[in-house]
């Protein structure tokens, strides 16, 4: 059964945009990832994309994030948006992260094509 407050939201089509806020930690991107599903297992068409951190083997410890796109025919990607350490030509190093922008921008903004399918950002 899908989420009465899913269900909700996806009943106004005159909803632009949802912003989410919050502490570190508090289940933003899980949030948005869990909605995302359900809206795309119930047949809505989403576009758009989310970024998600990467942690190590053990699961303790962050490394990086990826970017995470909703393609509007209830397919993803996932690629790689930083990481810990690193450098490289086509890098932009920010804090301790190297980020692919370009690599981002190739992934992230083809799913924010120029259709009239919902966006997820």
């Amino acid at each position: 059964m899908i989420n009465p407050t899913v269900t909700a939201f996806a009943a106004h089509p005159n909803t632009d945009w949802c912003l989410v806020t919050g502490q570190p930690g508090s289940g933003k991107t899980t949030a948005v990832a869990r909605i995302a599903r359900e809206l795309t297992q119930h047949g809505v068409p989403i576009r758009g994309f989310y970024t998600e951190e990467v942690l190590d083997g053990s699961g303790s410890r962050r490394i990086g994030f990826d970017v995470v796109t909703y393609e509007g025919d209830g397919s993803s990607k996932r690629g790689v948006l930083a990481r810990k350490g690193g450098s490289g030509p086509k890098r932009t190093k920010v804090g301790a992260y190297s980020v692919d922008v370009a690599g981002f921008e190739q992934l992230a903004l083809s799913s924010l094509a120029d259709d009239d399918t919902p966006r997820v950002v």
